[in-house]
């Protein structure tokens, strides 16, 4: 083994610890990603950006595996698999190639992927209407514009679906933050037959290289139109040749305009609307895999893919 690949975030694994993180379902996460990298025959370790050396390229406290987690130290690296805030992507990518290290994703994809206002300009035939909104009466002049009862409110950056609200315009009060998006709500109540979707829900593709590498269909807990794990929803596998037609036409579209990244590694969450078209939510750089108990043949083979689409930027 020659090439390093450091796994690292601006936040991430303790190194007074038995093991990486407290949270048993992240430790296992990171553990099949470390090692499909050593089956991969790559040198690889998790760590958090603080320890870098990027004068010496060297990452100065981290973990790998050998059998289980074990705690090294200085060690070279060649390439930063980022997995850390996507707001501070192109801070990190500007630190890294001044220091001659790649980084994966490219920090103009993370960037893409992460803002909620800059991805429905890129692809507005594909997504509802969005509005970036900073106070009150930017609300209500852009509640002009919404044509549905109900709105999606969110963070114009974050994750997890935190702080994402579905809420009629009629109930609608003051307490609007600084970099907030207002979208159309979309219907998905209808489901979709042709996978057993019976009310809300949005689909999740992962994608490398252009290629569908898995995808599943998430449905929100009683109450909740908001279908993440973290919130307590539910999930169940497709496969990809069963995807509606108008979903493979939008991840055409998608990948087509983000080709200049190689490798890229993304999720596109999707929804079917009343008229059974598939209609794009978002996007996503990081593609979690804590929620995997019952697939962790699909996460291996995730993460296998992964390496390999990195070892071949090395």
């Amino acid at each position: 083994m020659t090439d390093s690949v450091l796994i690292t975030g601006t936040r991430g694994p303790k190194f007074n610890t038995i093991s990486p993180f407290k949270n048993r379902r992240r430790n296992a996460s990171f553990k099949s990603l470390v090692n499909a990298g050593l089956d991969s025959g790559l040198n690889v370790f998790l760590s958090r950006f603080d320890q870098l050396d990027l004068k010496r390229k060297i990452v100065s406290n981290a973990w790998t595996l050998n059998g289980d987690w074990r705690r090294i130290r200085n060690k070279k690296i060649k390439l930063v698999f980022y997995r850390g805030k996507n707001i501070l992507s192109k801070k990190i990518g500007t630190k890294l190639n001044d220091s001659n290290i790649t980084m994966i994703n490219h920090p103009e994809l993370e960037n893409i992927c992460d803002d909620k206002l800059l991805t429905p300009f890129l692809f507005p035939e594909i997504m509802q209407k969005s509005y970036l909104i900073n106070n009150h009466y930017e609300l209500l002049k852009v509640l002009k514009l919404i044509t549905t009862n109900k709105i999606v409110l969110k963070p114009r950056f974050g994750s997890f679906g935190k702080d994402v609200i579905v809420i009629e315009k009629s109930k609608l009060r003051n307490g609007i933050v600084k970099d907030t998006i207002i979208q159309e709500f979309i219907d998905s109540t209808k489901g979709a037959r042709s996978l057993g979707i019976k009310g809300a829900h949005d689909i999740r593709v992962i994608s490398i290289n252009g290629k569908i590498d898995h995808c599943y269909v998430r449905t929100p807990p009683n109450g909740s139109l908001v279908a993440n794990m973290a919130n307590g929803g539910s999930k169940f596998y497709v496969d990809s040749e069963d995807l509606p037609s108008s979903i493979q036409k939008n991840l055409s579209i998608i990948d087509r305009k983000l080709s200049d990244y190689t490798p890229r590694i993304y999720s596109a969450d999707f929804i079917i609307n009343e008229d059974k078209e598939a209609k794009l939510i978002e996007l996503n750089s990081k593609p979690g895999t804590m929620f995997y108990e019952n697939s962790v043949e699909i996460r291996e083979k995730f993460h296998k893919n992964i390496l390999k689409a990195i070892k071949k930027a090395l």
